[in-house]
């Protein structure tokens, strides 16, 4: 939904806002998942998912883990 409003030229302004809105989720988070989305379809340059994840498991890891500032895994990070 929010890639293809974003290629759209009549809804690509504001997109990702208006539709995070509606989910109830942070834009910036929506943003990222966007992004990865596009790269994981080959449209934006970068690292694709399945590139990273055998690497993090193969390091022991359990793929993509969120560490905070205090050293937890899995722990969302505080707002400053």
């Amino acid at each position: 939904m929010a890639v293809d409003a974003r290629r759209d030229p009549e809804t690509a302004t504001g997109a990702i806002k208006r539709i995070a809105d509606r989910l109830g989720i942070h834009p910036e988070a929506l943003r990222g998942w966007v992004k990865q989305a596009e790269v994981d379809a080959g449209h934006r340059p970068g690292t694709t998912t399945s590139d990273v994840l055998p690497h993090d498991i193969a390091r022991g890891g359990r793929g993509r883990e969120r560490h905070s500032p205090h050293g937890f895994r899995n722990c969302p990070r505080v707002p400053t």
